[in-house]
């Protein structure tokens, strides 16, 4: 394992927003996170990254694995000033495009997105988003597989950077350009949101497809994906829109 060079990622930063913090171990940077900013103890602007965690968080009460320097594992505060709350659906999805641009220049691999939160390289899943609104602020977290080899992958149907790259994977490029990427994205989603949006529609590999939803009350729906409302529900092709719900794309018969 090569840990994360945290000079190294501080040096390629933007100036002046993100404020990083490198753990070795902790139990969830997500976690960890959110209750530094209910005891006021972070701001928009804080990251914590690390190298393993203990218990990583997914989207609802799942979890999140990566061995110790395989992938990264990042939460990050933010603050959106412009964008009335009932818009704030679409920090997470934003979120999702910055990591997509990032993956681009960082390994030359092309990620598309699956509605709400899954990274997918040739319809494998390399890697996940998260989001939880906390009193005025939103804190995300991203996972990305990054060093895995097909045999260590952490879960069926998954896939890492290292897998699709021609080239070695710089983890250190991969986080400086994300956050590069992510301050960019939602600066010009507040100022002008519709083509940061659009970009996100462009990448969104769920959009004109038959899918399944597996809402959280545990029923099922069926439909066609259509659209992505302004507050970023998913909306299908009879007018039904969800704002929550595991998405599985159907594959017609042959």
């Amino acid at each position: 394992m090569e840990p994360l060079d945290i000079a190294e990622i501080i040096s390629a930063l933007d100036p002046g927003y993100w404020r990083v913090q490198h753990f070795n171990l902790i139990d969830s940077t997500q976690r960890s996170l959110v209750s530094a900013v209910i005891a006021g103890e972070a701001e928009a602007g804080d990251v914590y990254l690390a190298e393993y965690q203990s218990a990583g968080r997914g989207r609802g009460a799942r979890s999140f694995e990566s061995a110790a320097g395989d992938g990264m594992l990042l939460s990050a505060v933010i603050s959106p000033k412009s964008q009335s709350e009932n818009r704030w659906g679409w920090v997470p999805l934003i979120v999702g495009v910055a990591a997509c641009v990032a993956i681009m220049k960082s390994t030359g691999v092309q990620a598309v997105l699956k509605w709400p939160n899954d990274l997918l390289v040739a319809d494998e899943k390399v890697g996940g988003v998260i989001a939880e609104k906390v009193n005025e602020k939103i804190v995300i977290g991203i996972g990305i597989n990054c060093l895995q080899e097909q045999g260590n992958l952490p879960a069926i149907g998954a896939t890492s950077l290292r897998i699709h790259s021609a080239e070695p994977v710089n983890r250190n490029l991969l986080v400086a350009n994300f956050l590069n990427e992510l301050d960019r994205n939602i600066s010009s989603w507040e100022e002008k949101p519709f083509p940061v949006e659009n970009r996100y529609r462009q990448l969104c590999s769920t959009l004109e497809r038959d899918i399944r939803l597996l809402l959280p009350d545990e029923s099922q729906v069926t439909g066609r994906a259509a659209a992505i409302s302004t507050s970023g529900a998913l909306v299908l092709a009879d007018g039904r829109e969800f704002v929550a719900a595991d998405v599985t794309h159907l594959r017609l018969d042959k």
